[in-house]
């Protein structure tokens, strides 16, 4: 068995619970690697490649940056679609910012009956 170890690559070590289910994992044939969000969107994106060079199957991650675009892809976006076609799965949190989150209720909207009349008579 062998860790995830390319540069700037870290294993992720924790204790308790989390320790023996991570140890679990590892008898079974799974590897975890971390790469931190922490030095910049390039920096980060690079590590999303990084992660899938090492061989990773599944990245997820809860980061958002201030300045990403919104209409076009920028390079966090670019790299996820990279590792995306090479097989990755890629997972993000959206909105993972505590009680600045955004919520809302489920809207409602008017639907229309396939069954029967969708209007009042008309006379």
């Amino acid at each position: 068995m062998h860790e995830l170890r390319p540069a700037r690559l870290h294993p992720v070590r924790r204790r308790g619970a989390r320790d023996a289910a991570n140890r679990a994992r590892r008898r079974a044939g799974a590897s975890l690697a971390f790469h931190t969000a922490e030095s910049g969107e390039a920096d980060f994106a690079a590590g999303i490649g990084n992660l899938a060079a090492a061989g990773a199957k599944v990245i997820a991650d809860d980061v958002g940056y201030f300045d990403e675009p919104y209409y076009q892809d920028g390079i966090v976006a670019q790299a996820i679609d990279a590792v995306e076609a090479k097989g990755v799965a890629y997972f993000s949190a959206a909105g993972n910012d505590g009680d600045a989150s955004y919520e809302n209720t489920s809207p409602s909207f008017a639907t229309l009956s396939s069954s029967g009349s969708n209007s009042a008579s008309i006379s």
